[in-house]
């Protein structure tokens, strides 16, 4: 569960050195259009954007006055007041903490904003000033909270799981217009041969990426505190997700390799196909078959008489069908039995062993890169010739 109740408690005020924020043209056949209309007018081109005109006051009345939008909603004007903000002449001589606020404050509007990744750069610049004190942790847990809420939402278009939570799919986008070529000639300069519609990105693939940003800030988080309940359940949510997601992936690669298969041996289908004939049809050849069958036998051994049943055989079967422990039902399993619950899967959670092993192998992995790039310097490095 998303730690949602964090969030509010990031949007609220409290009394800290630092506030904590949560109809159709006629149809024309080409040959009767000029080569000029066959064309597609240029793009418009962006509107210059107005200049940024910095905030004039102090900047922690400045940052006040962004909490405040932040908090009634005004995102749009409290996005505008903190790029003036950052406009303001003074800011580098600004004290680092004042900065740390205003950066802090500012990443909770953009984030409000679903401006996601704006966000997080304003909270990874906020930590760099603030450092491991209470206001650089709750930046970098302000960036990991945000992602995984964007993640959340990129997870809801994926179409698996979108038919898993009952939702409607996802329209198809309209393929983009073609660039007709002039007829009887080759295509002229800004016309294009028909094609179609580019790829789409996959829906799987971006909500992945969003998880692992997510999960990359929420395990720097947890390095300096692996008590903290909030991320604990944040960074276990995000771990079902991804597992989630490599479960999805799989399954696709099963289904792709299977659908291969029987492209390749298409005769296969046609071998059930004909298994899965009229019955009757069936019937009536095992029936001629028999019949068949039984004048072969009888022009074999025409004068053969009909062997009756010996007395004392008779009486034994007699016997043996009047058996009760023959006679006796067998009892069988229930087919509906309900599993044991205890022998269900639970749901598993990172213990702090665990933990700190993904802390560990993170850091070496940081370790090897490390060694790397030192490796490639060294090579690249140009020996100095010496004169003396």
């Amino acid at each position: 569960m998303i730690a949602w109740c964090a969030l509010i408690l990031l949007a609220t005020p409290q009394q800290p050195s630092h506030p904590v924020l949560k109809s159709l043209p006629q149809t024309t056949r080409p040959s009767q259009l000029p080569p000029q209309a066959l064309q597609l007018p240029p793009a418009p081109k962006p509107e210059p954007k107005a200049p940024v005109v910095p905030w004039q006051g102090s900047l922690r009345s400045g940052q006040a006055k962004l909490q405040e939008l932040s908090l009634a909603q005004k995102y749009d004007e409290a996005l505008a007041l903190g790029e003036r903000l950052l406009a303001m002449p003074t800011w580098e001589q600004e004290p680092e903490r004042d900065r740390a606020e205003a950066l802090y404050a500012l990443g909770i509007a953009r984030g409000s904003a679903e401006k996601v990744d704006d966000a997080a750069e304003a909270f990874h610049r906020a930590s760099g000033l603030a450092g491991s004190d209470a206001l650089g942790l709750d930046s970098i847990y302000g960036a990991g909270t945000f992602r995984l809420l964007k993640a959340e939402d990129l997870r809801k278009n994926i179409p698996e799981v979108r038919e898993k939570l009952g939702l409607q799919p996802l329209p198809q986008p309209a393929a983009p217009p073609v660039q007709l070529a002039p007829p009887g000639g080759p295509p002229g300069p800004g016309s294009a041969i028909p094609s179609g519609p580019p790829p789409e990105p996959d829906a799987l693939s971006i909500a992945r990426e969003a998880y692992l940003a997510a999960r990359k800030d929420l395990v720097e988080r947890l390095r300096y505190d692996t008590r903290d309940r909030d991320t604990r359940g944040n960074l276990e949510l995000t771990q079902r997700r991804l597992r989630e997601l490599d479960e999805l992936e799989k399954k696709r690669q099963e289904d792709q390799q299977k659908q291969d298969k029987d492209q390749k041996n298409p005769g296969d289908d046609k071998n059930q196909d004909k298994q899965k004939q009229d019955p009757s049809k069936q019937d009536k050849q095992d029936q001629q078959k028999s019949d068949q069958q039984k004048q072969d036998d009888q022009k074999q051994d025409p004068q053969k008489p009909d062997d009756k049943q010996n007395p004392d055989d008779q009486k034994k079967q007699d016997e043996q069908k009047s058996d009760p422990k023959d006679t006796q039902p067998k009892e069988d399993k229930p087919k509906d039995a309900q599993p044991d619950p205890k022998s269900a899967p639970q749901e598993q959670f990172l213990s702090n062993e665990e933990v700190m092993r993904l802390l560990d192998q993170l850091k070496q992995i940081e370790m090897q890169a490390e060694q790397v790039r030192a490796a490639l310097r060294e090579r690249h490095r140009v020996p100095v010739k010496k004169d003396w």
